[in-house]
């Protein structure tokens, strides 16, 4: 749920156009984070299909669209201090450290990929080993997240899964500092 004293704004974007910094979306995405007003809408959360960071073996098949978006999007989201990225395309479920340019980093964003709400081809199941340093959680389990959103500076984020309903992750993000 959200609460109404502490706004959240959420940003849907395509992963499957052509990414570069000329682009209509782009362009739009830059203008709109813009305006956001931190103080009354504190949290910026965006979407897109395909994860940058994801430790599935699945997610290597869009590698080169993936790393495209990100070198044209990453630096305008951390620069206007966006906090959390949902994507699907795997069929598994991740939850990454804060990321910047390849590398954990305190002001980045979370990184979830949540693309198992209950595909009938089945979950990928072949993840990278070792697991990532970056990875703080995976699993292949068909589920579904949510989050609460207590006040400006702390989600209680959860992922539980849609057969049984059991607590799979459980997490609080507490909002980064404001960079000066």
């Amino acid at each position: 749920g959200i609460n109404a004293e502490y706004g959240v704004h959420f940003i849907q974007l395509s992963s499957e156009l052509t990414p570069a910094r000329n682009t209509s979306q782009f362009l739009w995405l830059a203008e709109d984070l813009r305006k956001v007003d931190h103080q009354k809408t504190p949290w910026i959360i965006v979407s897109w299909h395909s994860p940058w960071y994801s430790s599935n073996l699945i997610s290597q098949e869009n590698q080169v669209t993936s790393e495209r978006m990100r070198k044209a999007y990453e630096r305008v989201l951390f620069l206007h201090e966006a906090d959390i990225c949902l994507t699907g395309h795997v069929r598994g479920y991740e939850r990454t450290d804060r990321m910047y340019r390849n590398v954990t980093d305190p002001d980045g964003m979370y990184h979830f990929s949540v693309g198992t709400g209950g595909i009938s081809q089945g979950l990928d199941l072949d993840w990278i080993e070792p697991q990532p340093s970056w990875s703080l959680f995976r699993k292949s389990v068909h589920g579904a997240s949510t989050f609460h959103v207590h006040n400006q500076t702390h989600i209680h984020w959860q992922y539980n899964g849609i057969n049984d309903g059991e607590l799979v992750d459980e997490f609080w993000i507490v909002k980064k500092k404001k960079k000066n």
